[in-house]
C-alpha cells in the first residue's frame, strides 16, 4: 500500500488539469457521519470547511455522503460517485472496512481513492488507492518500542472483528516477535475478535472488561485496537483491571 506525501490534493489537481481543461474538479467524499464510527467521520467533515474553493485555478465541487459506518453503504456511495456524479477523485472512508470496500469500486471504475483510514490491499488491487494515514505497522512499531523501554515482556490484545483489528493483530504480533528481547503476545482467540464497537456504550465497556479478564493474568499491558468505541472510559477500565491500557486510536470517548 502506498502512503501519500503532503500536498497530494494539489498534485492530483495538477495532473487532472494537465490532461484536460476542466470546468471544475468533482470530489466524492465518503465518511461515517452516523453509526459507531461517527466520532471519526464528523471531525473529517468539519475539516472540509477549511478547504479552498479552487486548486490550481480549478473550482472544487465536493459531494459528501454518509456511509453510516457500513462497508455495504460505502460501496453504494462509491458506485454513485463514479456512475452518477462522475467524480474525478474519491476521498474516504475514515474506517478501514469501508475504505477497503471503496477500494474495490475505485479500482473497477479506474478512479483515484484517497483512503482516510489505514488499510492494506493485496498487490494488484491497490493501483488506484492511496493511504493518507500511517500504516498500522508503523504505529505498532512505536508501541512495541515503548513496551521495550518500559520493560514489558508480555501484553494482551483486544480488537475489532474486522479488517482493522486483523491488521493490528498481524502487525503487532510480528513486530513484537521480531523485537531483540522478544515480547510475548497473549491473545485469547475469540477475545481478539470481540466485536466491541458494534454494541451500545455500556455493553461495550462490559465486553472489553470481560474480554481482558479472560486473558492471561500475567499480561502487563492491554492493547485496545479500537477505531471508535463510544462509552469506554479508559482510565477506569485500566484501574478496574489493574493493568495499563494502551489505545491505538485517538477517538475513544
Amino acid at each position: 500500500m502506498k502512503a501519500l506525501p503532503s500536498r497530494t490534493l494539489l498534485a492530483v489537481a495538477l495532473c487532472l488539469a494537465a490532461s484536460q481543461v476542466l470546468a471544475e474538479i468533482t470530489i466524492g467524499v465518503d465518511l461515517p457521519l452516523t453509526g459507531p464510527a461517527a466520532g471519526l467521520g464528523i471531525p473529517c467533515k468539519k475539516g472540509l470547511d477549511f478547504w479552498p474553493d479552487s486548486i490550481a485555478g480549478e473550482k472544487i465541487k465536493l459531494i459528501v455522503l454518509d456511509d453510516m459506518s457500513d462497508p455495504g453503504q460505502a460501496s453504494k456511495n462509491a458506485r454513485r460517485f463514479i456512475s452518477e456524479d462522475k467524480v474525478d477523485l474519491i476521498i474516504g472512508s475514515a474506517v478501514t472496512p469501508a475504505a477497503i470496500a471503496i477500494a474495490a469500486i475505485a479500482a473497477e471504475g479506474h478512479t483515484v481513492q484517497l483512503a482516510e483510514a489505514p488499510l492494506e490491499l493485496a498487490a494488484g488491487k491497490d493501483t488506484w488507492t492511496f493511504r493518507l494515514p500511517q500504516s498500522t505497522a508503523l504505529m505498532a512499531a512505536g508501541i512495541v518500542e515503548h513496551m521495550k523501554q518500559s520493560g514489558v515482556k508480555s501484553f494482551a490484545f483486544i480488537g475489532y472483528s474486522d479488517a482493522y483489528g486483523e491488521s493490528w493483530l498481524k502487525d503487532i504480533t510480528r513486530i513484537a516477535g521480531d523485537a531483540a528481547d522478544r515480547i510475548e503476545v497473549q491473545v485469547h482467540w475469540e477475545t481478539a475478535r470481540v466485536n466491541c464497537g458494534r454494541t451500545p456504550p455500556r455493553r461495550s465497556h462490559g465486553i472489553c472488561r470481560a474480554a481482558a479478564r479472560a486473558l492471561d493474568p500475567d499480561a502487563a499491558e492491554i492493547i485496545l485496537s479500537l477505531q471508535s468505541l463510544p462509552g469506554i472510559d479508559i482510565p477506569s477500565l485500566s484501574a478496574a483491571l489493574d493493568r495499563r491500557c494502551l489505545v491505538t486510536h485517538n477517538v475513544v470517548t
